[in-house]
């Protein structure tokens, strides 16, 4: 704030407030002096912080107690409430209100050459809002390095997913598990990724960070990550298995292959394409050629990709894939992590936790629906436990 004002005042006959003006705007307040500092002031030179006179002060407000005491209120008394301040007080309206219509004029002008900008810095003032708000909670966001377009990398380290994480904060009370960060790296070494592991292992939350941190970044936004280095795209194609339409007049498989063929339509070598449990409502058997074709054919189109999927068998004989034509775009296998217990798999004693780790590696071949299956309560013995319990009729 403005510590204090200089304020010129002429008085009448009978020493009233009838004209004002603002001399200065200072950058410290004004202090008492003493009686033996105002006696001498004639011989020495006053500082600009002190006057002639003692200081005044609106004083303290006080009211009546419960018991009939006199009570300090906590806050100061009104200054309107005082004779000679509200005084003041009209008489430096009347000399500042000019001043404001200036300034308001002023500032009239030259805000019209911003208007054509307001949606962009209520655009910008809202992603710094976002950043501070994920910052609060401890994750981390980072300025991401351009990297050249031909280059068509994405190296990232600590990658988090942007709506896990409203997700979280929106939910803090309930002392959920923290967010699990992933690195990413699309480059020389693998720009497709076929992503398998266990149901709810992460794979789809690590598929859409990748396309939101693309999409902050060609915003000219914090990414969230520690560090990150990304190539542009020219665009970002996502194929998500979505729910058939009882009004389409075609099946579930059409719509998701004309999507498909759709984005091949338009993709680049310098496009991103997610797929997350594509092709995924026809037979195992068939979904697996439709899926291995459509893998050979981002590798043609030398394609930055990630294809979630349960098929495990997908990921297995990529050395065979990667010597298929000429392209840079090798294939690389990820898993999304578990740690077991138990000495047979999917044994009645194993007990199966998501880590949610992505790394590259060798497909596991389970996708440990088992465990679900018993953490909702619907495994064989389980219900066979239950319909014990039951009388009979």
């Amino acid at each position: 704030g403005i510590p204090s004002i200089t304020i010129g005042i002429n008085l009448d006959s009978e020493f009233l407030p009838v004209e004002a003006m603002l001399l200065s705007v200072n950058d410290r307040p004004f202090k008492d002096c003493s009686l033996l500092d105002r006696l001498v002031s004639s011989k020495k030179k006053r500082r600009e912080d002190q006057g002639v006179g003692p200081l005044h002060t609106a004083g303290e407000h006080y009211v009546q107690g419960m018991a009939g005491e006199t009570v300090k209120s906590g806050s100061r008394r009104d200054p309107l409430m005082v004779p000679l301040f509200r005084d003041l007080y009209d008489v430096i309206k009347s000399a500042i209100t000019p001043i404001e219509m200036v300034l308001r004029r002023y500032a009239h002008v030259q805000a019209q050459r911003l208007l054509p900008l307001e949606n962009e810095i209520a655009f910008y003032l809202g992603a710094v809002a976002l950043i501070q708000q994920l910052q609060s909670h401890g994750l981390p966001l980072c300025r991401p390095a351009i990297l050249p377009t031909p280059e068509r990398a994405m190296r990232l380290d600590g990658m988090f997913n942007l709506l896990l994480a409203f997700h979280h904060a929106n939910n803090a009370e309930k002392n959920e598990a923290p967010i699990v960060l992933n690195d990413v790296e699309f480059g020389r070494d693998g720009r497709i990724f076929i992503l398998t592991g266990p149901n709810q292992g992460g794979k789809t939350v690590y598929t859409q960070a990748i396309g939101i941190t693309q999409l902050l970044f060609q915003a000219g936004l914090f990414v969230p990550a520690r560090q990150a280095q990304l190539s542009p795209v020219d665009g970002i194609y996502t194929h998500f298995a979505s729910e058939e339409e009882f009004n389409s007049r075609q099946g579930r498989l059409s719509e998701e292959a004309a999507r498909l063929a759709e984005i091949f339509q338009t993709l680049t070598r310098h496009s991103l394409v997610l797929l997350n449990e594509s092709l995924a409502s026809t037979s195992p058997r068939e979904s697996f050629y439709l899926s291995l074709d459509i893998v050979r054919a981002l590798r043609l189109y030398e394609a930055r990709a990630v294809f979630a999927t349960h098929l495990h068998e997908l990921a297995d004989g990529l050395d065979k894939l990667n010597v298929e034509g000429q392209s840079d775009s090798l294939v690389v296998s990820l898993v999304a992590g578990v740690a077991l217990s138990g000495e047979e798999p999917e044994s009645e004693n194993q007990f199966v936790e998501r880590t949610y780790q992505i790394k590259p590696g060798p497909p596991r071949g389970l996708s440990y629906a088992k465990g679900i299956a018993q953490r909702f309560g619907i495994s064989y013995q389980q219900l066979a436990a239950q319909r014990q319990e039951i009388p009979s009729p």
